[in-house]
C-alpha cells in the first residue's frame, strides 16, 4: 500500500 510509504515518510520528517 502507498499510504504506508507516505506514513514512513511522515515519521521521518517528524523525526528530521
Amino acid at each position: 500500500y502507498r499510504i504506508e510509504k507516505q506514513a514512513l515518510v511522515f515519521a521521518v520528517s517528524a523525526l528530521s
